[in-house]
């Protein structure tokens, strides 16, 4: 599967497939092919990709059967360093970016049960924690969670956010963290739902950290699947700023993927096609065809995805 970066400054599109980027311009026309320089041959799936462009460099991180890998390369796609991240795939592994917000360079979500996470800042590891096990409250009538999903950054500084599940108890809830000046985690928002049928997915945040998203999936008496859309503020854990009933399925469209394209617009991309969905108005405002399965990039105001095997960009 290829990765799609966005630079704000150039307008450029960076699209890495098959140890190749293909670079194109604010007209989507191709502008250059780099070639990595570099034997990844071991490299069994690629998880984070990036350009850097204050320094004309491209990072990425991958892993093979047992270990994860960090690697950069100049401009010409020439390797300048690799190192290894770790010797344990169920490890979570994120970083803090130039702007110290938190980028995930490793989460495999088949091991969602474990939940050691390594934090780097400049190729240094500053925090390993267990991050299922700041949640615990002795106060709360269940033993912490069973396992964790959707790995997030706020978009606040040194903030993560994930979702937390204990099943068998019945409890799902969003736990939000702020990394200290000490370099460890202090819990800045804690909700938890014993209330709503269904389970808690696609976690995604606003701009400014204020407010976020969950799905909830839900299936009826004949088992016709559908979500609801959540949005909470995280001044208040107690009860959602507003709830969107829909329509829309999940059940046969693999796994989906939420981001707020501004404050009140919310992208949901299932695996052959892309919601717009207005969060003011409760209504979908468009659904888009893609190619199946294909690489997608979001970010605030800008959407870039396939379809026929061309890259469509739209702004908002």
């Amino acid at each position: 599967m290829a990765f799609i970066d966005y630079s704000n400054e150039s307008k450029r599109i960076y699209v890495l497939e098959d140890r190749t980027i293909s670079v194109f311009d604010k007209d989507i026309k191709l502008t250059d092919e780099i070639k990595l320089d570099f034997n990844a041959h071991f490299i069994e799936k690629t998880t984070f990709f990036k350009y850097l462009e204050k320094v004309h460099s491209f990072e990425m991180a991958g892993c093979d059967s047992e270990n994860i890998y960090y690697f950069k390369f100049d401009g010409s796609g020439n390797l300048v360093s690799q190192e290894l991240l770790s010797q344990d795939k169920k490890d979570i592994l994120l970083r803090l970016n130039d702007q110290n917000k938190i980028e995930q360079l490793f989460f495999d979500q088949h091991s969602s049960y474990h939940s050691n996470c390594k934090i780097f800042k400049n190729h240094q590891e500053i925090l390993q924690v267990n991050l299922l096990d700041q949640c615990e409250n002795e106060e709360k009538d269940w033993v912490g969670y069973e396992y964790m999903e959707c790995l997030k950054s706020t978009n606040q500084p040194g903030q993560l956010a994930f979702i937390a599940t204990h099943a068998t108890y019945g409890v799902q809830g969003v736990k939000v963290f702020g990394i200290n000046d000490s370099q460890q985690l202090d819990m800045v928002y804690d909700m938890d739902d014993l209330d709503y049928d269904g389970a808690f997915h696609n976690l995604a945040f606003n701009a400014t950290g204020e407010k976020f998203t969950v799905l909830l999936y839900e299936n009826d008496d004949d088992l016709n699947d559908s979500f609801s859309i959540f949005e909470y503020s995280v001044h208040n854990n107690i009860s959602p700023l507003k709830i969107h009933k829909t329509n829309h399925g999940f059940l046969n469209f693999h796994r989906l993927h939420t981001h707020y394209l501004t404050d009140s617009i919310l992208c949901i991309v299932r695996n052959s096609d892309i919601i717009i969905f207005d969060l003011n108005n409760g209504k979908t405002i468009d659904t888009l065809n893609r190619d199946f399965k294909s690489s997608f990039f979001i970010d605030f105001n800008i959407l870039i995805y396939q379809l026929n095997d061309k890259i469509i960009v739209l702004e908002y």
